[in-house]
């Protein structure tokens, strides 16, 4: 379990600790702070959903049986998990709304919706063009509506076309459920969006980050490590939620989760930076690779497998500001 104390003093020392990991003397140059708290607890009685905080901290267990778990994180919101995978889909009173198509849990999504009601697809939002997420597509019925950002309409691939198509937002209103889809930026790919259910504080945005994990190499083969970096920003600062879908992984994510992942990245930008000024330029790829482990080892999951590609494209990043 990762230790939050740990995080929040080495957020707030970190300057410090970076001069004193490098074994030539650098300026220090003060790492920007982020207070970080660990995932509250439900433990109020009256919530319909005491189950939700729960998994930000434990992932379900998945019936091998089935090969997915689909529980009510909300209001009329099921989360849905299989293959490494996760997704959103939404009853509404009037037909269901779903959310991408991963491959990995296929023809088991139509499964778990019939497992919880009898309502029939009627909606599906492409979160963007990969096919790994949206490649399943085709199991929905033809005549329903596809939903995407127009860059992603123009970019999916064996799947059904969008018959909805939008550049900066949309809303979403069907029966009891009002979703607001918003474009902030290729965070990963072209056409990404952030999909959000107000009344119930529920975001889902894909291949941002894991949560509890160090970033996919490349930091989850961003497009745009700026426009990256500037998401966890906006999502911070201008979105109210308690959960997240991060679209893979076991477990829900929360705003600590992301002020954590943010803090990462802006450590590494500060590993980086301090290395092409101070060493050569063959050796800052392992000088960020040491510091960063140095840094963050016991913290996120996976450092280690994943460092040397994120110092990489941190390093592309930084020499090209």
């Amino acid at each position: 379990m990762i230790s939050w104390m740990k995080v929040l003093f080495i957020l707030i020392s970190a300057g410090g600790f970076l001069a004193a990991c490098a074994n030539d003397p650098v300026q220090v140059v003060e790492t920007p702070v982020v207070e970080v708290e660990a995932p509250a607890v439900a433990d109020d009685s009256s919530n319909e959903y005491p189950q939700t905080l729960g998994y930000t901290q434990q992932a379900p267990t998945i019936d091998p049986a089935k090969g997915y778990f689909v529980d009510e994180i909300a209001d009329g919101v099921y989360w849905l998990i299989g293959g490494n995978y996760q997704t959103l889909f939404f009853t509404t009173g009037q037909g269901v709304i779903v959310v991408d198509a991963p491959q990995p849990i296929g023809t088991a999504y139509l499964e778990a919706i019939q497992s919880v009601t009898d309502e029939p697809v009627t909606h599906m939002i492409y979160s963007h063009a990969h096919n790994d997420h949206v490649g399943a597509a085709g199991m929905f019925p033809p005549d329903i509506e596809y939903i995407a950002h127009q860059d992603t309409a123009d970019r999916l691939t064996g799947v059904p076309d969008a018959t909805i198509t939008f550049d900066d937002s949309y809303t979403l209103e069907v029966g009891s459920q009002v979703l607001e889809l918003a474009y902030i930026g290729t965070y990963h790919s072209a056409g990404d969006l952030v999909i959000y259910a107000p009344r119930q504080k529920v975001l889902m945005v894909v291949d941002l980050f894991h949560p509890g994990s160090a970033p996919f190499a490349g930091f989850g083969v961003t497009i745009d490590l700026g426009a990256h970096l500037q998401a966890h920003d906006l999502l911070i600062e201008e979105y109210d939620f308690d959960v997240m879908i991060p679209g893979h992984t076991g477990i829900l994510a929360t705003k600590a989760h992301l002020e954590t992942n943010r803090a990462f990245i802006l450590s590494m930008q500060e590993i980086v930076q301090q290395a092409i000024e101070s060493v050569p330029a063959d050796e800052v790829i392992q000088t960020c690779i040491d510091k960063t482990i140095a840094l963050w080892d016991g913290i996120l999951d996976n450092l280690e497998a994943r460092v040397a590609a994120n110092c990489t494209k941190m390093e592309e990043y930084v020499l090209s500001q």
